[in-house]
């Protein structure tokens, strides 16, 4: 699960399953997430973080109006594996942030008289 909302006047914050804060630069900007879910971020003229859905994913979504001083606030509950935050008015992907995949441990069987080494992967093929 993952809570997904505005902070001060220039950070985007997601927390939960995966915590990481992006900067905002005060145009809107999207999240996508690994579910399908989509979200368009924007600061209103009151300052009030505004959080529409674009497009609905496979996790279930609460979304929490903002008042005058506040923001508003997402809870997507599922496996969300990784999010992407990118500016609406700019093409490239600003940020990626995934969970971290275990370590895997190589079965190849050590060495007479080393010590044992171990793989680690970051799950990428």
């Amino acid at each position: 699960m993952i809570t997904i909302s505005g902070y001060s006047d220039d950070i985007v914050e997601v927390d939960g399953d995966l915590i990481e804060e992006f900067a905002y630069f005060g145009d809107p900007a999207l999240i996508a997430c690994s579910d399908g879910t989509l979200l368009r971020i924007d600061l209103d003229t009151e300052g009030v973080w505004r959080l529409t859905q674009v497009a609905g994913g496979s996790a279930s979504y609460q979304h929490t109006p903002g008042t005058e001083d506040g923001t508003d606030r997402v809870v997507l509950d599922g496996d969300i594996r990784w999010v992407v935050y990118a500016t609406e008015d700019d093409e490239r992907i600003v940020h990626v942030l995934r969970k971290p995949q275990p370590v895997r441990r190589s079965k190849t069987p050590p060495l007479v008289g080393s010590q044992e080494t171990t793989t680690e992967t970051d799950g990428a093929a």
